[in-house]
């Protein structure tokens, strides 16, 4: 079985800046699709999330992320790390998703990346913020999933 780049977007779109990492996945899916790349909507539906994916898959998983820096920087971490990062108050909600996405494939290989956020609240809207610096920061994603495209390429 062919093994897929995947590109999931999780996120709650109702908790302002927790949405940004689906923000980005909407506004690259063309460009992803267009690589063969499959981009996934995730939300915080853990079950559909996991029903996306396949043992064989390689898995981006692009979310809000805390680590105190200046909101709109963007991080990449392996996901095999992110269990320490989610020892710590550093995901923007709850890490159900990515607990979920652990369990059901212990041996995914993959990338989280994380996007600081500037404003988590009720709200349907990015911060200011970020949507000074959308365009940027979607160039930064879009770099870094290139960059990791071309890796495991390699490997």
């Amino acid at each position: 079985m062919k093994k897929r780049f995947v590109v999931m977007g999780i996120g709650n779109p109702i908790m302002r800046d927790d949405g940004i990492a689906l923000s980005v996945a909407r506004h690259l899916k063309p460009k992803m699709e267009n690589r063969d790349m499959e981009v996934v909507i995730g939300e915080t539906d853990v079950s559909y999330c996991v029903d996306s994916l396949k043992e064989q898959d390689f898995l981006v998983v692009m979310d809000a992320m805390y680590t105190g820096e200046e909101p709109g920087r963007v991080h990449r971490i392996p996901l095999r790390e992110a269990a320490a990062c989610r020892r710590r108050p550093f995901f923007a909600h709850d890490a159900s998703v990515l607990d979920a996405i652990a369990a059901e494939f212990p041996d995914i290989r993959g990338v989280i990346i994380g996007i600081e956020p500037a404003v988590v609240g009720i709200g349907f809207e990015l911060s200011n913020s970020l949507k000074i610096k959308f365009e940027r920061i979607c160039g930064d994603v879009e770099r870094m999933i290139n960059e990791i495209a071309e890796e495991e390429k390699d490997a």
